[in-house]
């Protein structure tokens, strides 16, 4: 059976939780303190997606249609990369700031100029930084 996934799962063990630790703005120069409970807060949401049944589909719901956050145990620049590396595109156009690369797109692609370029060294970089 195919499966749907034009929807967000209905259940879930994000359900319940602060939204904040799934979307965090991190914004440049945040102090230490504010910077470590961003990365914690990561953390703990990943965890909670690893362990959830409805992962899988959480994941392929986000590859599609989910540009921003933390879907699926996966981050905005897995994600990127996921979408690129299987011919993904997004529902909408988004774009995303990885701090130490810079902006690109969503959809996995970096952006030089007016031109938008797949960029395998932004990709080598993101994996090093994980």
């Amino acid at each position: 059976m195919l499966q749907n996934y034009d929807a967000p799962p209905a259940v879930g063990n994000c359900k319940g939780h602060d939204v904040d630790k799934w979307f965090p703005i991190i914004e440049k120069g945040l102090p230490r303190e504010q910077w470590l409970k961003f990365r914690s807060d990561i953390k703990e949401a990943i965890e909670l997606c690893n362990s959830c049944a409805s992962k899988e589909h959480c994941l392929e719901y986000s590859l599609r249609h989910e540009p921003i956050g933390i879907w699926g145990g996966k981050t905005e620049a897995e994600r990127a990369m996921m979408r690129s590396d299987r011919g993904i595109l997004l529902s909408r156009e988004a774009r995303i700031f990885l701090p130490g690369i810079g902006r690109r797109n969503a959809n996995g692609f970096a952006y030089k100029g007016n031109y938008r370029l797949k960029d395998a060294a932004i990709k080598k970089a993101i994996q090093e930084a994980q």
